[in-house]
C-alpha cells in the first residue's frame, strides 16, 4: 500500500494532497493499526509504512482527474471498444474499432480493462489460437460494509484481524476512511462467509474484543455486501501458440 501510493505521487503530483483535502487520512501501519496476530495483539511500535485508506469512489475520482488534467491526455468519452485493428506483417496491434464505427489508431496500445477484459477474444476472432488461461480458487469471499463515525476524536485508528484456516477461518480490515466514515471488512475462508443481514456485525464483534469496541458507537450506512470474485486468473500471453504475444 505504500509504495503503492508513492508510485501514483510520482506519476501524478498532488494525488496524496488530494486525497488528504477530501478527508482521507495517513496511517502508519505499525503505530496505528492494531493487529491480532496467532500470539495475540501486537506491540505498537513506530515508525512503520504509511498509507492512506479512503473509498474507492474517491480514489479513483481523485486519480482520473489528475490525469485528465495533464496536458498531453486526451480522454474519449461515451465509446466502447468492439476490437482491435491488426495490421502488417509479422501482425500487430495499431488500434481499436469503436461501437460506433470508428477507429482509434496508436503506436501502443493498452487493455487495462482488467478482470473483465475481452483481449483472448479479440485475438481468437482475428484468428489466432485461443490463448490458455490458468484459475486458482481458494474459495476466499469478502464481505464489506460502511459505518458512520462520531466526529469527535477516538483513541483507535484501524484494526487488522489476520486469518488462520481452520482455526480462524474469518479474517477483519477495520479502517477509517474520508468523511467520518469507517470501512468493516471481512474477509473468510471457504464455506464460512459471515451473513449478509445484522448477523454481520455479531461475527465481526466476536473476532476480538477491540473490534467489539470499535464498532460500539458506529451507526450503519449500507448493508453488508459479498464479493466472491476472488480466484487469481493468469493469462498465458507469453505462451501464446504460433508466436509470442506482447
Amino acid at each position: 500500500m505504500a509504495q503503492g501510493r508513492a508510485v501514483i505521487e510520482e506519476l501524478c503530483p498532488g494525488f496524496t494532497t488530494r486525497l488528504t483535502d477530501a478527508g482521507a487520512r495517513t496511517l502508519d501501519m505499525c503505530r496505528d493499526i492494531r493487529m491480532r496476530l496467532d500470539a495475540g495483539l501486537a506491540p505498537v511500535t513506530q515508525p512503520g509504512p504509511l498509507f492512506q485508506p479512503s473509498s474507492r469512489p474517491l480514489l479513483e475520482t481523485t486519480l482520473r482527474s489528475l490525469v485528465t488534467e495533464a496536458a498531453n491526455v486526451e480522454v474519449v468519452d461515451g465509446q466502447a471498444v468492439t476490437g482491435l485493428i491488426i495490421d502488417g506483417t509479422p501482425s500487430r496491434v495499431t488500434g481499436v474499432r469503436l461501437r460506433s464505427g470508428g477507429r482509434l489508431t496508436a503506436d501502443l496500445v493498452v487493455d487495462a480493462s482488467g478482470r473483465t477484459s475481452h483481449l483472448r477474444d479479440w485475438l481468437t476472432e482475428r484468428g489466432m489460437p485461443r490463448v490458455r488461461e490458468t484459475t486458482i480458487s481458494a474459495g476466499t469471499t469478502c464481505t464489506t460494509r460502511f459505518y458512520q463515525a462520531p466526529e469527535t476524536p477516538t483513541t483507535w485508528m484501524g484494526f487488522v484481524a489476520a486469518q488462520r484456516v481452520p482455526h480462524r477461518p474469518v479474517g477483519a480490515y477495520i479502517l477509517p476512511i474520508e468523511h467520518h466514515q469507517v470501512v468493516v471488512s471481512l474477509y473468510s475462508a471457504k464455506g464460512h462467509d459471515p451473513p449478509t443481514d445484522d448477523g454481520f456485525v455479531q461475527v465481526a464483534r466476536g473476532l476480538h474484543e477491540l473490534c467489539a469496541d470499535i464498532l460500539e458507537p458506529l451507526r450503519p450506512l449500507t448493508r453488508p455486501v459479498r464479493y466472491g470474485h476472488c480466484a487469481n486468473r493468469m493469462i498465458h500471453y507469453d505462451r501464446a501458440p504460433g508466436g509470442r504475444t506482447a
